[in-house]
């Protein structure tokens, strides 16, 4: 039946790829949506610094204090008594000289 052979080829707006839940739908152009999912990847690379690392995306970075970076990014109980009111900024250019634990300091 030459006349009745049922396409399987999508015409017009009768057949659509359905989207999962998950997918973002946004009015936003490809490469713009493809910037945004970019910019929130980290932003190092193996050559990047220690203090590029521990400090990336913080807004006010050098201020921080060693114990308040301690605090949010593996708990109170990490917390240093002695030194801790140390700068992020001069932590990292001398880690060894604020903290004389080997394995804390592995971890940090």
């Amino acid at each position: 039946m030459p006349g009745n052979q049922a396409s399987a080829v999508p015409q017009g707006d009768r057949q659509r790829r359905a989207r999962p839940e998950s997918e973002d739908v946004t009015d936003q152009p490809a490469a713009t949506q493809i910037r945004v999912e970019e910019a929130r990847r980290p932003q190092w690379t193996i050559s990047s610094t220690v203090e590029d690392i521990l400090l990336e995306g913080s807004t006010n970075r050098t201020e921080m204090k060693l114990n308040d970076f301690l605090r949010s990014n593996l708990g109170e109980e990490w917390v240093v008594e002695r030194n801790g009111n140390v700068t992020m900024g001069n932590f990292v250019q001398n880690p060894e000289t604020f903290i004389k634990k080997k394995g804390l300091l592995h971890t940090i």
